[in-house]
Parts: C-alpha cells; structure tokens; sequence
C-alpha cells in the first residue's frame, strides 16, 4: 500500500516491480499513466504474490518534455491480502466515466468545473481549485419542473448474498429551486431506476457533503444517480468523488425513514408526517435559508431553531403565496393514541406586516378547538410557546395562519414536542434586548466592514476592492480591452478610495453587478445594513461619500430602517444618474426614532454593466448635519462658503486658493481633499521667502449667532514641513477669543482630519484660523 501524486502534461508514468534476491528485475505489479492528474495525492494497493527474498522497486519513466512530477509517500507492505479493494473510483479528472440516460436532451449530467459552471459551486471536492472535475446539472438551461436526469456507474461484479459494499460520494445541492437528488441500485433483471437506497430534497448549502450507502446482497449491478429539476434556475446539483468498496460503510447514509410522530424538527422532507390541509389556498412549504444573497423573501428566518444556522429545516407559511385577502393555511400533525395529560412545545417566527392571527388547534374525533393564538407581528427571531392539553380521545394538531390584506413576511414553526405531564410555567419568550452602537462609522480600510452586513433578501451583494484590485481585474478579462479600447474613453470608478486620496490601495465599497452582470436584470437590488443603532431623541445627521459616473447609473438610495419592522417605504435621500468623476459628498438628516433603527444603503442596476455605485466614509453624528452656510470644501471659492481672509491691518501675508501643486516647487500636496485629484480646490499659504519668521495669515469664518445646542467643526490640514510654524484655531466673539486646537509636530506628507466640539453660546462668535499651512 502506498500512495502517490501525478501532476504535469509531461509527467509520465509510475512503474511497480518486483525484484528478487540476485537484484534481477521481476514482474511489473503495478502501473498508472495519466495526463490529466493534477495536484492531489492519491492510495494505490497492490496485491502480489513475492520471491522468497525480495525488494520492491518503484521507477518513475518521465515522457518528453519538463513539465510535471511524479511523487510517493506512506509505503506499507502487509502479509496477507490488501484490505481494500475499489471496484469503483471515479473523480472526473479523467473524463465523465458514467453512462448518461434522462428524458430530455438539455437537462443531463456533464462534466464541469470553475470555469465553465454557471452557477453551482466554486471548486470540485476532489482538488479544490478551479482545476478540478465534477459532474454537474446546469438548472439555468431551458427545461421544465420535474425533468429528470440519470447516470449510471459501469457494472460492479460478483457481490454474494452475505457479501457488502460500501458507495462514497460527494454532493452538493444549492439553490432555492433544488428539488431532489437520489440513488438507486440497479440489477441486471430490473428496469431504471433500480431500488432506492438513497434520497435528499432541497436546498442543503453551499458547501460539498459526504454520504455513505451499504449496499448488500445484490448480483451484478450499476448504481444509479438520479436528479430531478425543481420549478426554477437556483437549483444545480454537484456529484464528485464517487467510490465503491468491498467493505462495510463506516457511517451509513441510508434513506430517511419516514416515523410518523407529533414531535418533530422538520429536518427531513417528509416531517415526520405533517400534511397540509385539503382546501388550503396556499401551503406550508419545508425550507432552509442557506441562500446567502439569492434568498428573496422578507420576514422569513436566516436561521432554523434545531440547528441554530441557515442549514437547518423547519416549515413556513410564506404570504407571497397567498394571493388573496385574509387566506387561511393549515398544517395537521399524524394521529396520537396518547390521552393523559400532556405538553405542548412549539418554536415559532411570527414576522410580518399585516399577520392576521397564527392558532393552534386540537382536532379530536369529533370536536376542533383552539388551543392557542397569537396575533400581530413579533419580531425576527425564534420564541417558545407551551400549551397544556389533555385529549379526551385520539388526537391530531393543527397549525393554522391567516394573511391580512396586505401581508409581507411570513410564519414558520420548528421543533414541536409533545410529552406526559404538566408543561413548565414559561410564558412566550420575550424578545431578547438588541445588541445596539453609539455609531456606526466605517472608512472600508484593511478590509473591515465594521459591523456592516450584506442583506440577504437583495439580488446581489457590495464588494470591499480598492483601486489597483479592480482595475487589475477589468485588463484582465477580454471585454475591459473591447470597451476601453477607444482613446478618451471614460474611466466609470474611481482610482483611489475617499479615505486614501493619494493611494490605490484604499479600499472602498461597490455594488458586484460589474462581476456578474449576465446574471442580473435592470432594477436588481443590491443592500448594505449597518450595525443596528442606538435609538435617539433628536435629529442625526448621517454622512457619506459616493461614486456614480456611468451614464447607466440607476437610484442609490439611503433608507432609515427600525428594529423589528421590515424594509418598505420611501427613501430618506435618493441619488439618480452619473455624478461625474469624482467622489461626492452627501449629508442625510435623519430623524429621532424610539426603536434602535439600521442605515440602509440600497443601489439598483441599470441597464448596462457598469451601472455600479461606489461608497466609502460613512460618518455617523448624534446631531443635526449642519445647513448649507456652515459647510465649505471652497470648489466655488471663498465667497460662497462665507469665508475671508483678514486684512493686512490684522495679517502679514494671506491665505490663497489652489489645485495641485502650490506655486514654489516641490510644496503642498497632489490632490486636494475634497475630489482627491488636481481638478480640486483648497486654500493655503506658503511659508517661503517673501515671508519671514513671524508673519501671520488667518482665516476666518463669518460670525455665527447663538448657538444653543453642541456643534462640531471639522475640518483637514496638510502640512509638509518642520519649518512651517504654528497652526492655531481660535473661536472669536465680539470681545474677547478661547483657544481651541493647535497643530502637533508631526508631518506625514497626508491630509489629517481633525474635530473640535463647540459648546453652545449666548453670544455670536466665529472660528478664526491662522499661520501658514495648507486648509482644506
């Protein structure tokens, strides 16, 4: 036993011999020549019978060329026979091995990796990169509900009544649209499919899972696969890594067993027996959340009770399936025998607008009554309900919800249990406290998204990338060359992030439409949540900067969203169209909320693949964002901002308005502030001759009336130099001034940020700013 790797179109072949005592060279025991292997390891057995006195001899015979390596590792040698025998291995890294069969031509297993695949998943499981082979149902093409596909294995020989053999594989099954993937063993004497030995319905994540089938007592046989097509394009199916043993499985996988039982975490399709009522204008569906961002539904759970995460299973009554006002669905346990007393245990997610009313039945022989009921909206998240009751007869349970006129949302039940006795006094869980932040700023750097999440109800997702990553994407693929090809064309994002204006390796965030622009229509959705904030009393002020320069560029829009109620409405402040090559600035006032409440960063796509939108700064402010007269980036120059320079009587020297490089060579920074190019404006003072040690220049602001709540002033210097001299901010009244920041010694060569809180005043007073640096 040994095991060996193969990797390279020039690798060529191992050779296993025997040799014996003379050092003659014997038999060849084993060999495997390939071109298609790659970089994996992989466990060969040989069984042979030796030479008295022998020695092995493994030979490594190389093809033409230098591309490749063979290598080994782990030999072992054991008296007796080898262990284990494959009758069966296939990893599809050499081809599709498996004889196809279905009953359409365009919905059948084929080969597939990375590069050619849709949608389905990323790597194979065999290597575990874009290299690797798996077979694949493509749901995207155009087939319909129920189509059927089937691949079969070559005939596996000679398997005795007491004889066993063990099926590995490994499946992947992701999409909101799976409908099943099955197993069955198929006999010389049957007809397709065979006997089911295996079975798995819908969505089981994005990951790839191993099952293990025993197989006993059968004659000559093929293993079949079966899939079967949901009723829409989000339901590929992934095989790899199919094995058969001559040996009994380590942990079987076998098909569910149906027990029929009142208790249940609904974490198999068959729910233990549950049936939705005839007559039900719409049903109770089985379902899981592992969509990531293809799950659109609102007010339905990202995670199931049992499990605790968006892999486990429980049962929804989904109101985007009623259509009709005040619809009733019902859900009814199997029959129990049971007529002592005893408790009832549900885990139930009420989360709607407009959920009329969820009850919970007892249907005995004869009579139906209400066990319990719960109106109105409860909140995202699980809560327990107990019950007593005590039958009088056979019984069944029923779970019954009603839609309002407009409902959105849904309810869904997890982990019902029934036992003897009485139920502890536990009344409905509370909602638990939210975990809430002061702010919720974030400058996108070092990959952070401080707390921010992606919404997993859109279409799409934001991207974290910086400049020099997406470009070095874009001259990558052939289509960037086809579309940039003209001289003067456009550049549609930005080079540099707001955070670092002088550097392409900032980072900021952008709608991912750009990467997979054939798989979204124009109006897809794509939505960033904050970290859920703490309520307030008064007005906030949220600010951020933002990108939109493509001609195609759809809303971007900002919402204020509560805790516990759902997304709708208008939005607080809507961005339609290009914005030009430039980051750009947007203030939003937002109001004072009771509930602790989510920033909502909402992009829509446009028509064209490039209609992206970028975000970057966000700054959250518990006070109002100030009014036009109190904001400057000086693009119109002094007078609109209100701001003047003091006369000679007061100043030696005066503050100027520039873009780029200052006037003395080798001064002053690249970009100003504001833009982050050279078409930007600040102003500056440059400390070179004429100007002598001493000389002054100060800025003012116009005064500011009474101001009777807490302000903030912000604003960012450059300084490029030890010589520069000092750099003080003054807050002036009428009659006297107070200090309020002097500049520290230090020079990065980098436009800094600074804040002063101004307290409030009972006079009027303006900020005065002076010495020679820059200001912007």
């Amino acid at each position: 036993m040994f095991w060996y790797c193969v990797k390279g179109e020039d690798s060529g072949q191992i050779l296993v011999f025997l040799v014996n005592s003379e050092n003659e060279l014997g038999r060849l025991i084993w060999n495997e020549h390939t071109t298609t292997q790659f970089n994996v390891w992989r466990e060969a057995e040989v069984y042979f019978t030796p030479y008295d006195n022998y020695k092995i001899l493994f030979k490594a015979q190389g093809d033409e060329g230098y591309i490749g390596f063979l290598a080994i590792d782990d030999i072992e040698i054991n008296n007796g026979p080898c262990s284990i025998t494959y009758e069966f291995n296939c990893t599809f890294e050499e081809g599709f091995r498996l004889e196809k069969a279905g009953n359409t031509d365009t919905y059948q297993w084929n080969l597939h990796n990375r590069f050619v695949a849709s949608m389905g998943p990323f790597y194979d499981h065999t290597i575990g990169d874009e290299q690797g082979h798996y077979a694949f149902i493509d749901a995207h093409k155009r087939n319909s509900a129920n189509d059927t596909a089937i691949m079969l294995t070559p005939l596996i020989h000679n398997i005795g009544e007491d004889e066993t053999k063990c099926l590995i594989f490994w499946y992947h099954m992701y999409g909101i649209h799976i409908q099943s993937l099955q197993v069955y063993v198929l006999s010389l004497e049957e007809s397709l499919p065979g006997k089911l030995v295996w079975s798995r319905l819908g969505n089981r994540g994005n990951i790839w899972r191993a099952a293990e089938v025993e197989i006993k007592g059968r004659s000559n046989f093929q293993v079949v696969f079966r899939s079967e097509r949901g009723d829409g394009i989000d339901g590929d199916i992934g095989v790899d890594d199919i094995i058969i043993k001559n040996q009994s499985c380590i942990n079987t996988d076998n098909e569910d067993v149906l027990v029929a039982s009142v208790t249940c975490e609904f974490e198999e399709p068959h729910m233990c027996g549950y049936t939705n009522a005839r007559g039900n204008v719409f049903n109770w569906t089985w379902t899981n959340s592992a969509l990531g961002s293809k799950h659109d539904v609102a007010g339905v759970p990202e995670i199931d009770h049992t499990k605790s995460n968006s892999l486990g299973f429980y049962v929804l009554a989904d109101f985007r399936r009623s259509k009709l006002i005040r619809e009733v669905a019902r859900l009814q346990s199997p029959v129990n025998d049971e007529t002592s007393l005893q408790c009832l245990e549900l885990w139930h997610f009420i989360h709607g607008t407009d959920t009329q009313e969820f009850r919970v039945l007892i249907n005995q022989t004869i009579t139906i009554e209400k066990l319990l009921s719960i109106k109105g909206n409860r909140g995202p998240f699980w809560q327990k309900t107990t019950k007593e009751l005590s039958p009088t007869d056979k019984y069944s349970i029923i779970f019954e919800v009603s839609s309002g006129v407009m409902p959105v949302g849904g309810v869904a039940i997890d982990d019902v249990s029934i036992r003897r006795g009485n139920c502890e006094i536990v009344p409905t869980s509370p909602a638990p406290e939210p975990k809430t932040v002061l702010e919720a700023d974030c400058g996108f750097e070092s990959n952070d998204l401080c707390g921010y999440i992606q919404d997993v109800n859109d279409d799409f997702d934001w991207t974290l990338m910086t400049g020099v990553e997406l470009e070095a994407f874009h001259r990558s693929i052939w289509w960037y060359y086809f579309f940039f090809a003209s001289e003067g064309e456009e550049q549609w994002y930005p080079h540099t992030d707001k955070s670092l204006p002088f550097s392409n390796e900032g980072t900021f965030l952008f709608t991912e439409v750009v990467f997979y622009a054939p798989r979204h229509e124009k109006d897809d959705e794509a939505r960033l949540l904050s970290p859920l904030i703490k309520k307030t009393k008064s007005q906030t002020c949220l600010k951020f900067w933002f990108y939109k320069q493509s001609v195609y560029s759809e809303f971007l829009n900002v919402y204020m969203l509560k805790h516990n109620e759902l997304f709708h409405g208008d939005p607080l402040v809507a961005l339609y169209g290009s914005y030009g090559n430039q980051w750009n600035l947007q203030q939003v006032d937002l109001p004072p909320s009771s509930k602790p409440f989510q920033i909502v960063f909402e992009s829509l796509k446009g028509q064209w693949w490039d209609s992206t939108s970028f975000i970057d700064e966000i700054d959250y402010e518990r006070s109002p964002c100030p009014s036009g007269d109190m904001v400057c980036d000086f693009e119109n120059g002094y007078g609109a901002c209100q701001i003047s320079y003091e006369e000679r009587t007061v100043t030696t020297f005066h503050w100027q308005l520039s873009r780029g490089f200052t006037a003395t060579n080798g001064t002053g920074p690249t970009a100003d502030h504001t833009y982050g190019n050279d078409t930007g404006i600040y102003v500056y003072i440059d400390a070179s001759q004429p100007q002598s040690p001493g000389d002054k220049a100060s800025l003012s602001t116009k005064y500011w009336e009474k101001i009777k709540r807490d302000t903030c002033l912000k604003f960012w210097y450059y300084c490029d130099s030890k010589t520069s001299g000092n750099f003080i901010v003054y807050n002036r009244m009428k009659d006297s001034k107070e200090f309020l920041w002097q500049m520290p010694r230090v020079f990065e060569r980098t436009w800094s940020e600074v804040r002063i809180q101004l307290s409030p005043a009972n006079k009027s007073y303006q900020v005065t700013r002076t010495r020679n640096v820059l200001l912007s």
